[in-house]
């Protein structure tokens, strides 16, 4: 049986359709924050590179699930964004394949995990502006060649490994075109993400820990030309090149960040991102 007949939206029925279906586990939603078909430039869902680093296209996009949320959660189901992607309509060249994009997908599933989603798959479509990758086979060999927004997923995961756990920062808060998370692990490891999402102006953070919870800090960069790049994209000074054959980045060459004090300063320059590794 399906929900009773309601007026509205979905927003409406879906409480009753949960309650009729108690097997399923999951209530599943798709999110694009900006759209490249039936929109009007003047729109915020226009796909412009300054519209996908806008607040409107994380926090924002965060936002417009807290329904949808909290209607899973009152039927003790999980949500899921079963489809996500920076821009609806097969992505916008330009934007979709560019650096920005990178920067984006980090800020973006922080804030939906911030938010209480249970779970994400990013979507990618073949010969589409917003896949992730693309392969093609010559000389009966396989390469791949990597997208910039592949670099930001790849960052997400190595500051969220299993078992950690979304944690505040001391003195650090969320501004226009910045923004910070921080996980830490059983063991007490904490990851700090640092995106400065501005074109013009460097960050200069300075992040504090209490005396004796730290042995090390270390620094990774994610980082691009320009949020405009379609290419020479790296993280940890480790790329993928214009094709990989492996699928594999070398390992991270890690940066010390100095302490002074309890206190540890680290610079994000404009259109970048720091990662910050602190072992006990």
């Amino acid at each position: 049986a399906g929900p009773t007949p309601m007026p509205g939206s979905w927003v409406q029925t879906m409480p009753d359709f949960l309650r009729r279906l108690p097997q399923l586990p999951d209530m599943t939603v798709h999110r694009y924050p900006l759209r490249n078909c039936y929109v009007p430039p003047s729109s915020d869902q226009y796909p412009t590179v300054a519209h996908l680093l806008s607040d409107y296209s994380t926090t924002g996009l965060a936002a417009s699930l807290r329904r949808w949320i909290a209607i899973a959660h009152a039927q003790h189901r999980r949500l899921r964004v079963d489809e996500l992607n920076s821009v609806a309509c097969r992505g916008k060249a330009g934007v979709s394949d560019s650096f920005a994009a990178a920067l984006w997908v980090t800020d973006a599933l922080f804030s939906l995990i911030h938010a209480g989603v249970d779970g994400i798959n990013m979507h990618t479509l073949p010969r589409s502006a917003y896949q992730l990758f693309q392969f093609s086979h010559h000389g009966g060999h396989w390469h791949a060649r990597v997208e910039p927004v592949y670099y930001g997923l790849q960052l997400f995961a190595a500051a969220t490994p299993p078992g950690s756990r979304m944690v505040g920062l001391r003195g650090l808060r969320r501004a226009p075109a910045f923004s910070a998370w921080a996980t830490q692990t059983p063991n007490g490891t904490l990851r700090v993400v640092l995106i400065n999402k501005s074109q013009r102006l460097t960050r200069n953070v300075t992040l504090r820990l209490p005396p004796g919870a730290v042995t090390s800090a270390t620094l990774e960069r994610l980082r691009a030309p320009s949020v405009h790049a379609g290419g020479q994209v790296s993280l940890g000074g480790r790329s993928y090149g214009t094709a990989t054959y492996t699928g594999q980045l070398p390992p991270a060459r890690l940066q010390t960040v100095a302490r002074r004090g309890h206190s540890y300063p680290v610079s994000v320059p404009r259109g970048s991102a720091a990662f910050v590794t602190f072992a006990r």
